[in-house]
């Protein structure tokens, strides 16, 4: 993971270098971080972190529930 993002800001420091002069009309670009994310590599380890992740996002959804049903009840019985 961390060759593809050192990989990710070198390329796009150079592409950022590039696009300062005027392009010909035969140039293609692409979206890298979009090409990345979609090599079976990339899409393993953003499920792997997805599952590391769950039991956290699982907990927050859950106080946000809480914190919005305690913002429906009246002023008086928010205790």
């Amino acid at each position: 993971m961390k060759k593809w993002v050192l990989l990710a800001v070198v390329l796009s420091v150079t592409c950022h270098a590039q696009t300062a002069a005027p392009s010909p009309q035969n140039v293609v670009t692409i979206s890298f971080s979009a090409a990345v994310l979609q090599t079976n590599e990339a899409q393993k380890d953003l499920d792997d972190l997805q599952k590391k992740f769950a039991p956290r996002q699982a907990l927050i959804q859950a106080l946000n529930t809480e914190v919005g049903n305690m913002k429906k009840r009246p002023r008086c019985c928010r205790r």
